[in-house]
């Protein structure tokens, strides 16, 4: 299953593209629900939305799925 995630840094606290992709992976977790991996297949940044996330349940979704 794949999933969008809009991060927002209101407080300024995300520094790189390192601190959105843990940021990602964590609220994926808890998204899907697992304590398993979960993957990041592409992040971007949206000037209206901030940063956009989209990650995979499962490595078989993320190479099935060409975002």
């Amino acid at each position: 299953m794949l999933k969008a995630l809009v991060i927002g840094n209101e407080k300024g606290e995300l520094q790189d593209v390192g601190d959105v992709l843990a940021v990602a992976r964590s609220l994926g977790k808890q998204v899907f629900k697992t304590h398993k991996a979960v993957y990041v297949l592409r992040v971007w940044f949206d000037p209206e939305l901030g940063w956009v996330a989209v990650v995979a349940d499962s490595l078989a979704q993320a190479k099935d799925k060409r975002v």
